[in-house]
């Protein structure tokens, strides 16, 4: 078997010398009325009306974020005037002046419904508590919703077990009440469940392993919401802008750049309107880096914006780097190679003060393996148990020498890992 020293040396990067400069271009549609999942090596994936939907469910995320579809018409509000229990009572006098809640542009994790989350509890959803002994969240949060269709309703979520979320809607006044229900399982390595209070629930993304970037209106944050055309990277996606940059051509030094998992690194900046000529201006001197689920890194140079006329993106793209396949099969392992693969993983406490560590793992039931390694590649522990979706596993850390630790955990293929400091 390889050992460390070979390993490490079989998984560094290296520079492809044919590499080719690849010119394409994305449409949303006229009038933006399109959302596209594009993947760099293979082009556009999918496809799908941008209002087709209003609440979305988050499959693998382990802080259970509930997004809404600012951009296709829909609103959400937390009600003022008490929880739950206000179903029965609920007066929407005075909502012009509430305000409204955003999906964070930054991390598809935090949806527009979990931003009332108490950030000192990291049991607090935002719209439900979680509670460690039936590893249920409760919904706690009455919220009032209007649809893409301009109707509005209260809305609450009843709960979160079992990898099924139930919520229940009425109009405001009663009517019409009926129970939500998302079934995780139907959409397993999808990160969302739309949910159309037209038509029902459905999928629309591809898988999480075939897109890196989507292109898309989004509501920025940083203006309060106003819809902004630009692209958003997949959650475990990294990217980088680099500017200003004297040639973009020929510029590639990637590693003089720190790379961001912020979903709008991309963003909408890259391009701006010229008042004098009302033409759309493309950012001079940009490149942007952005490194795909597997570690191959890629170049774009964005060339042109065809504006609402076409929903159009012109641009190029240059494979740089390409990783080389990962061999894990020794009982030491590179820790720099310990990547992560399409599942979620949250740790607590962290740092570790005692002997306990719980791992909780979001994505699916299954068997599941457990490894800590240590600074120089050791295993210092492993297991092998079935894991219940959400239900932490304990992982006994009172023997192990202060210092940091990479926790890695391994569902099939998937992976995930994270930093841990003994203290």
């Amino acid at each position: 078997m390889k050992k460390m020293a070979t390993l490490v040396a079989c998984l560094a990067t290296f520079q492809f010398g044919f590499s080719q400069v690849v010119t394409d271009s994305v449409s949303i549609g006229a009038g933006y009325t399109d959302q596209v999942w594009y993947s760099l090596e293979d082009g556009e994936v999918k496809s799908e009306v941008k209002t087709n939907w209003d609440i979305a469910f988050e499959i693998a995320g382990i802080t259970s974020s509930i997004r809404i579809n600012h951009v296709g018409g829909t609103s959400a509000w937390i009600y003022p005037n008490g929880d739950t229990s206000a179903w029965n009572t609920v007066d929407t006098t005075g909502l012009s002046t509430w305000t409204p809640l955003l999906n964070s542009d930054t991390n598809w994790s935090i949806g527009a419904l979990n931003q009332d989350k108490d950030a000192n509890n990291d049991f607090d959803m935002g719209w439900g508590m979680y509670d460690l002994s039936t590893h249920a969240v409760t919904g706690n949060r009455l919220f009032i919703v209007r649809t893409a269709s301009g109707d509005f309703k209260k809305f609450k979520m009843l709960r979160l077990q079992g990898g099924i979320y139930t919520a229940l809607a009425a109009d405001l006044n009663g009517a019409n009440e009926e129970e939500v229900k998302v079934v995780k399982g139907t959409y397993i390595n999808e990160n969302f469940a739309y949910f159309s209070f037209s038509d029902g629930e459905k999928s629309r993304e591809p898988h999480s392993s075939e897109w890196q970037l989507l292109f898309t209106q989004y509501a920025a944050v940083e203006y309060g919401g106003y819809p902004s055309t630009g692209v958003l990277q997949n959650a475990r996606v990294r990217a980088v802008k680099a500017y200003p940059v004297d040639d973009v051509d020929t510029y590639e030094d990637y590693s003089a750049h720190t790379f961001s998992t912020e979903i709008n690194t991309i963003g909408f900046n890259w391009k701006s309107i010229n008042f004098t000529t009302f033409q759309w201006d493309i950012a001079d001197s940009t490149v942007y880096f952005v490194e795909q689920q597997d570690g191959d890194i890629w170049k774009m140079i964005f060339t042109g914006f065809g504006g609402s006329s076409s929903g159009k993106y012109y641009f190029t793209k240059e494979l740089i780097y390409e990783t080389a396949p990962v061999d894990t099969s020794d009982t030491t392992v590179s820790v720099a190679d310990l990547q992560p693969r399409d599942m979620f993983l949250e740790t607590y406490p962290n740092p570790v003060n005692g002997d306990v560590l719980n791992a909780v793992v979001s994505g699916f039931d299954g068997e599941t393996t457990f490894r800590m390694v240590d600074m120089n590649g050791r295993i210092v522990f492993e297991s092998t148990d079935y894991i219940t979706n959400l239900a932490p596993k304990t992982i006994p850390v009172g023997q192990l020498a202060n210092g940091i630790y990479v926790l890695q955990v391994q569902q099939g293929s998937n992976t995930n890992t994270s930093r841990i400091i003994i203290q």
